[in-house]
């Protein structure tokens, strides 16, 4: 019980999510950006680390007859696609992401995804699950100011693969991305998303697990501006380090605290207000999510998220920034 104490406050104190690049020229380019990155922590997959569980007693006394029977997991029916649904409603309290415009609001985000994603095939010494797919995600904003014209919507095309051997996962990705403004779903920015990186997990006891990894990925951007292309200002590098921990407080209940730090190059940023130049942002992210799990398909998380930047660009460009919020999600597979 101890460690679940210390866990929980830990969870308590922490606040974190999203990820990470900011541009207030395109502020729907940094919220998107971040969303995607913060949804791996959002979404806590049940953990599963004990396989020594002692199967109950058909009849009393069936031990002392024939001893402790183990349980044997059943290998069930394979699957190969998946359908997913998710809401969330968060509130930041610096939407425009800079210190120097900071303006509080409520952000919606709601997605739709469908992938063909086939349960792994062995391979070597390990599993390789492919997927491909594609999400629809829309972004509205409310706040006490008129915030209706930063609403937009994403399309994504994506395909990955996850290679797991023992405690080390690898994995690649390649996601297709255009997005929309609204109403009109005017097209404002397209990006192709290369990224490569890996996990390490370690598991502490039947409850906890530590998951440390790298991350790696370039951003192939063309934003649009009044119909002309500025294709180079949002191209940008991203190195990222995550630390996470998985602790199941109860069969349906884990929380996961977590660390980031991404250092993100963009070599020949313009904003129109300067000329085109490099810029290095830095920026740590402390967040956690509880999450419940009423089945394996049906979720609810709450999760809160402190963030810090700094920008080489610009003070513009800095800031910090808090969030917190809740969220809804149904995953389907067959």
């Amino acid at each position: 019980m101890k460690i679940s104490t210390i866990l929980t406050g830990l969870f308590l104190i922490c606040a974190g999510l999203p990820g990470l690049l900011h541009a207030q020229p395109t502020p729907s380019v940094q919220q998107f950006g971040q969303t995607q990155r913060e949804l791996q922590f959002q979404r806590p997959r049940p953990l599963n680390l004990s396989t020594n569980t002692v199967a109950p007693e058909l009849y009393p006394g069936e031990n002392a007859d024939v001893g402790p029977q183990q349980i044997l997991r059943l290998k069930p029916r394979k699957t190969y696609f998946e359908v997913i649904a998710d809401s969330q409603c968060f509130y930041t309290d610096n939407v425009y992401l800079s210190d120097d415009n900071k303006v509080g609001g409520a952000l919606f985000v709601n997605t739709i995804q469908a992938a063909l994603a086939p349960e792994g095939y062995e391979l070597g010494s390990g599993h390789f699950a492919p997927a491909l797919g594609f999400r629809s995600q829309w972004f509205n904003y409310a706040g006490t100011v008129n915030l209706s014209s930063l609403d937009f919507s994403a399309q994504t095309a994506f395909v990955n693969g996850r290679y797991q051997t023992g405690n080390w996962q690898f994995y690649a990705a390649c996601d297709l991305t255009r997005l929309l403004d609204q109403p009109n779903y005017n097209e404002v920015y397209r990006e192709c998303l290369p990224t490569l990186g890996f996990q390490r997990f370690f598991p502490v006891n039947d409850k906890l697990m530590v998951i440390v990894g790298p991350q790696f990925d370039y951003h192939f951007s063309d934003t649009q501006t009044n119909g002309a292309a500025n294709s180079a200002a949002n191209n940008r590098f991203d190195a990222a380090l995550n630390l996470s921990l998985s602790y199941l407080i109860t069969p349906k209940l884990i929380a996961q605290p977590f660390y980031r730090f991404q250092y993100t190059r963009y070599p020949d940023f313009s904003d129109g207000a300067q000329p085109a130049n490099s810029r290095d942002d830095f920026v740590n992210t402390f967040g956690g999510s509880l999450a419940y799990f009423f089945n394996k398909h049906f979720a609810a998380r709450v999760f809160t998220v402190y963030e810090i930047n700094h920008s080489s660009y610009s003070g513009t460009y800095s800031y910090h920034k808090f969030d917190a919020g809740g969220g809804l999600s149904l995953d389907v597979r067959f």
